[in-house]
């Protein structure tokens, strides 16, 4: 996935057409996506105390379940605002985890692969206007 890349996600329901949106490309067999939650957790929980305007949409290949990948994540205390089953490799998501913030046109700003350490999830926050550069507790 490439900045200035479009995706084209269905957002009925989770936020609205004019929201800002944090993809999630995950696999529900991916050691790495599963060492992530605890992020992903903190992440969901910083959205809902700040009433951000940012959708967050956890997303696994067409190959995979999105029912069981939503099992997972809610397992884990991850609750996304919806999760959705794209065709990876059409989307240009090669990896996993793979993290993707858009703009309100659906425009790829940001893009993160791989286990996130602290500093680069600290710059996922603050691309989405969660916090600074530094992790928030």
């Amino acid at each position: 996935m490439i900045t200035g890349t479009t995706l084209d996600l269905p957002k009925k329901g989770v936020g609205g057409e004019n929201s800002e949106t944090l993809l999630l490309a995950l696999s529900p067999t991916c050691p790495w996506c599963r060492q992530s939650y605890p992020f992903y957790k903190t992440l969901v929980e910083l959205k809902e105390s700040s009433n951000h305007p940012v959708v967050v949409i956890a997303s696994v290949d067409t190959s995979a379940s999105a029912a069981v990948q939503q099992l997972h994540l809610e397992a884990a205390g991850v609750f996304a605002d919806s999760v959705v089953a794209l065709p990876f490799r059409a989307a240009g998501i090669s990896a996993v985890p793979t993290l993707i913030h858009l703009d309100e046109q659906g425009v790829a700003q940001s893009v993160w692969t791989g286990y996130l350490d602290e500093t680069r999830q600290g710059s996922v926050l603050a691309a989405i206007g969660l916090g600074t550069s530094e992790l928030m507790p």
